[in-house]
């Protein structure tokens, strides 16, 4: 079976206060339906920004593409990566969450400005970072 991956970065409107328990939330629904759609991936919060990779069946990935593009949770979604994928990076995972992340959050800044200006939008070390992040966990 063919892997589909998307990778993005957005913005959080949940209010601070509530960051740790709407995070829990997610990463508590995430997980169950992952597994149950065979898609593995990684989500980090830094500051007020999300960042998260999935990677799965292509179905699959535009189902949950879908339903977090329009989540009244975070704006401004930018796509950093999409597509075939050559083999998983968290396939021991259904969603790596290990806390906020602050020390992302300059890399997170780093690679969305580096995506306006390099069209190839090269995301190699913030993938890194995510794994990292997850391998800890």
């Amino acid at each position: 079976m063919s892997t589909t991956c998307w990778f993005y970065v957005s913005r959080s409107l949940i209010a601070p206060a509530s960051v740790e328990a709407e995070i829990e939330r997610i990463v508590d629904i995430s997980r169950p339906r992952n597994a149950g759609l065979q898609v593995s991936g990684a989500l980090a919060f830094a500051r007020d920004m999300f960042t998260q990779y999935l990677e799965g069946p292509a179905e699959a990935i535009e189902q949950l593409r879908g339903s977090i593009e329009h989540d009244p949770r975070h704006a401004d979604v930018v796509t950093i990566r999409t597509g075939p994928a050559d083999s998983r990076h968290f396939a021991l995972w259904s969603l790596a969450y290990t806390g906020p992340a602050s020390y992302m959050a300059r890399a997170i800044e780093k690679t969305l400005l580096a995506s306006l200006h390099d069209p190839r939008r090269d995301v190699d070390a913030l993938l890194e970072l995510l794994t990292q992040m997850a391998a800890k966990g």
